[in-house]
């Protein structure tokens, strides 16, 4: 009954904010679910009328195991993405990578809560512990598999959706070491392995064989959880004692692709958004104005520094709404810019009808759009 009293307590708790997520997401954008930030995207387009009945696998497959099985989706190119020959999603320098090729430790996780449902004590702390942990990362994995493969979560070079996983599956790892007995040294040594042998190849590989290297590196994790799975499924002593020098390799190595792939790629970036926003500002006057860009996120600091700003971005509808933001903007005296990155095709939408013109000089690609050209009076 104490248990009962407990749940009822905890879900009255969380009632409170999602029904005030709810009320303000119906009142922004028309729709109910607390957990959405628009129409669509919480719908499982796996059980979609028409869908393929591989599409719940395809999907798990490629948030999980290998996420070059979500190569068909165009929006990776859109935000600047590559497919390498080795159908590794690159973003800048860094693989796009699945949760057990960036995680492969989780894989090890995922058995031991499997695990904590077969025969043995009910009464057990840790086998409850991983039980319940499994029920939630079992529910997550599911979900998304059920929302299909075109689930696209944006410029991160890991698995985003899924970092909430993470403090549950290292609450489970720390059970399962302390369980089996894994010594420290082993540990370590297994670490310092995992670690080297993913920062060699990252750091000798030239720069031409990147992208093969990489994704390659991001693979082999993988098939090392395996074999240590097959070493903790079969309790065997000769097996037993490489458990911890095994997991110790697949942290090194999780460790080391983190900091030797993820962690240079993620400073790019930073340093390319910064660069970005240094240019913008100088060149955009401050005056009520709206600006367009294909990419936005290196521009928020603007809306703080500048009174009257709306930066409106255009891959969304590819532009489809961008003529009539652009005669509203004008029509409410902004002035209406729009950077480079904009795709050909959009600027053309942005500018039909219109006089463009360059700010900062004839060479920039900084552009101003001006207001739409007259017609020319007719002779009588």
């Amino acid at each position: 009954m104490r248990r009962v009293r407990r749940a009822v307590a905890y879900a009255a708790g969380l009632a409170l904010p999602l029904a005030l997520c709810s009320v303000a997401n119906s009142l922004r954008a028309g729709i109910v679910s607390p957990v959405s930030k628009g129409r669509g995207y919480v719908a499982l387009r796996g059980l979609a009328t028409g869908a393929s009945p591989w599409d719940p696998l395809r999907a798990f497959g490629a948030h999980v195991l290998d996420f070059s099985m979500q190569r068909h989706i165009p929006m990776w190119q859109q935000i600047g993405g590559h497919w390498s020959d080795t159908g590794a999603l690159m973003l800048l320098s860094a693989v796009k990578k699945a949760l057990l090729q960036s995680a492969p430790w989780m894989l090890v996780v995922m058995v031991a809560m499997a695990a904590a449902w077969l025969r043995g004590e009910p009464a057990n702390p840790a086998r409850r512990v991983l039980r319940a942990a499994g029920i939630v990362v079992a529910g997550v994995l599911l979900l998304f598999a059920l929302a299909g493969t075109d689930r696209p979560d944006g410029w991160c070079y890991n698995a985003r959706y899924f970092f909430d996983l993470i403090p549950l599956a290292a609450l489970a790892l720390a059970l399962l070491v302390e369980r089996t007995g894994m010594r420290w040294r082993p540990l370590a040594v297994g670490a310092a392995a995992g670690g080297l042998g993913a920062l060699v190849p990252l750091a000798l590989s030239p720069a031409s064989a990147v992208a093969p290297v990489r994704a390659d590196v991001c693979a082999f994790a993988a098939g090392l959880a395996s074999v240590l799975l097959f070493a903790t499924a079969w309790r065997r002593p000769h097996l037993q004692r490489w458990l911890a020098p095994a997991m110790g390799v697949l942290l090194g190595w999780a460790t080391a692709v983190h900091l030797g792939d993820d962690l240079p790629a993620a400073r790019a970036r930073r340093l390319s958004n910064l660069n970005k926003l240094s240019s913008v500002a100088a060149l955009l006057p401050d005056v009520p104005a709206a600006l367009f860009a294909q990419r936005t996120e290196a521009l928020g600091p603007l809306l703080l520094e500048r009174r009257d700003l709306v930066i409106a971005a255009t891959w969304p509808d590819h532009g489809r709404d961008a003529p009539a933001l652009v005669e509203a903007f004008q029509r409410a005296g902004r002035r209406v810019f729009v950077l480079p990155d904009v795709p050909e095709d959009e600027l053309r939408m942005l500018s039909a009808g219109r006089a463009v013109r360059p700010v900062g000089g004839p060479d920039s690609l900084f552009l101003e759009i001006g207001p739409r050209r007259q017609a020319a009076p007719v002779n009588p």
